[in-house]
């Protein structure tokens, strides 16, 4: 039976990836993204019975919930929801001598609320046997980044990674929900220079949700690959 999966920021890199691959399971796909692109043109276009599209942003509630009552109206549960958009900023590639304070509310707004505006205007379809991976970085852990800047998209990344953990106690429905970073990717975010391919970490990314029930009960921070990191 095919399973329903929620993607936002599915319309290029890391979010078109793993879209692709579930598409290519045979799940029906629910794609979030803010405008079409080539891959959403190319995915209706493959898939026009399993692949769905909804027009919003998570930058704001009123931007994102038509997306999310479509979906609402379309499907009682999702299987795997995956919280993929995401944002960088150039200038945030600097000491705290020349940060420009203002590109951080736009970082956060989108890195750390944004996947909680999707888990909120989906409760209804979320429940003790759907799957959460919010995509964060190793950047947003303090113990393990190796960072030196990037201020306002580590903290971020910390940020999403205690809302996660919020969310999971909040919601107490098991074990549910996992924090991944997908490594430094090919992708229009992490550069042509990155030495991994989006798919790649797509591909492992889809088996931690897949396997999430044989992950370690007391761990919530994964890389791609199944490699432990601490907050």
């Amino acid at each position: 039976m095919a399973r329903e999966i929620v993607v936002s920021g599915a319309s290029r890199g890391l979010g078109a990836s793993i879209a692709r691959m579930h598409l290519e399971k045979g799940d029906i796909v629910h794609l979030i993204v803010r405008k079409e692109s080539d891959f959403v043109k190319e995915a209706e276009k493959r898939y026009p019975e399993k692949v769905r599209v909804h027009f919003g942003d998570i930058a704001s509630v009123s931007l994102l919930e038509n997306a999310c009552r479509e979906i609402i109206r379309e499907i009682e549960h999702i299987d795997i929801l995956y919280n993929v958009a995401a944002v960088f900023n150039e200038a945030d590639k600097c000491g705290l001598n020349d940060l420009d304070f203002d590109i951080a509310p736009e970082i956060y707004n989108i890195n750390a609320l944004g996947p909680l505006r999707v888990l909120q205007q989906l409760d209804t379809v979320i429940d003790g046997k759907t799957r959460i991976v919010n995509v964060s970085s190793q950047s947003g852990s303090c113990e393990d980044t190796d960072e030196v800047t990037k201020y306002a998209y580590s903290m971020s990344k910390a940020a999403l990674n205690f809302a996660s953990k919020l969310y999971y106690r909040e919601k107490h429905r098991g074990r549910n929900i996992i924090v991944v970073c997908p490594g430094w990717m090919r992708t229009d975010m992490g550069g042509a220079e990155a030495d991994l391919d989006p798919d790649e970490s797509a591909e492992g990314i889809i088996h931690l949700a897949e396997d999430m029930e044989n992950l370690d009960p007391d761990w919530m921070f994964f890389k791609y690959n199944g490699s432990k990191i601490h907050w």
